[in-house]
């Protein structure tokens, strides 16, 4: 049996890996709000920064955000963390992203990006 869990595990760590590279090549390779770094001997941990939307408050802006992977990803969602300090109704004092599609609501095909 531990043998068996053990597959299923890096069965599943391994099409995370994939995702999450897919990811990292489409939101690098175009016109992006998030601008992408990472270390290579971190696949699942991301250092981002995104730049504040035309027409809002945060125009003009640039937010560091901390982007961690669950081994288990797409199946759970991955964790934002901004570490730039910003106002915002869906961002507690911590810089956690407080949003139901990062928790309860989300589903495989959701993707960094559209979030």
């Amino acid at each position: 049996e531990i043998h068996l869990l053990l597959i299923i595990t890096i069965s599943i760590e391994k099409k995370a890996m994939q995702r999450i590279e897919k990811e990292f090549k489409d939101m690098t390779s175009k016109d992006s709000l998030y601008i992408i770094g990472r270390d290579w001997n971190e696949l699942f941990k991301w250092n981002a920064m995104i730049k504040g939307p035309d027409g809002t408050p945060y125009a003009d802006g640039i937010f560091s955000i901390n982007i961690k992977f669950p081994i288990n990803y797409t199946f759970s969602a991955p964790k934002f963390t901004f570490k730039t300090l910003i106002y915002h109704p869906n961002i507690n004092f911590e810089g956690s992203i407080c949003l139901d599609i990062l928790k309860d609501k989300w589903t495989p095909p959701l993707m960094v990006e559209k979030v």
